[in-house]
């Protein structure tokens, strides 16, 4: 099984070879973007390094939705993933490993807009949806209301990653 370095996070996901290390600011910053955006989807980029067969998102990026109905579909500022992709090849920032976006009305797993949407190529998504799939407001002091569904993106649509603890 690959490993990473011992600097990485606390939190990892093992799956399928996958070493999968999460920075504990990540579900915080997911969370309070969903929350700001409700009752539309919010969206952003899921910024880390890849070495070898470990993934470390080590920052989640909010982005501006841009899709025609946010409130049903997500789609990434184009400018905001064409900045992102530029400060990782220039070396001044992390590289996109992935994204997140929620679902204000269903559950934190591809929707088949999601299966659709997907290229196949290993990234990271993250789904940040109400705890219980429940249709009610949620603010930023709640963030235990919230549950983050973990994919990767493969030829056969999605494999799901499941959290454990480090033992690092």
């Amino acid at each position: 099984m690959a490993s990473c370095p011992d600097d990485s996070p606390r939190s990892i996901i093992v799956q399928m070879g996958l070493v999968f290390h999460l920075a504990r600011a990540v579900a915080p910053a997911m969370e309070a973007h969903v929350a700001a955006a409700w009752p539309n989807e919010a969206c952003g980029l899921l910024l880390g390094a890849v070495e070898g067969g470990c993934v470390r998102v080590l920052a989640a990026v909010p982005c501006a939705n841009v899709a025609s109905d946010p409130a049903r579909k997500f789609e990434i500022d184009p400018a905001a993933l064409i900045a992102a992709h530029r400060a990782a090849r220039e070396g001044t920032g992390a590289r996109v490993v992935g994204c997140f976006h929620s679902h204000p009305v269903g559950g934190a797993f591809p929707s088949a807009r999601d299966v659709a949407a997907a290229a196949g190529d290993g990234a990271i998504w993250a789904i940040v949806a109400p705890a219980c799939g429940a249709v009610r407001h949620l603010s930023t002091e709640q963030p235990s209301d919230w549950r983050i569904g973990w994919w990767q993106s493969s030829r056969n649509g999605f494999e799901h990653l499941s959290p454990r603890e480090d033992a690092v």
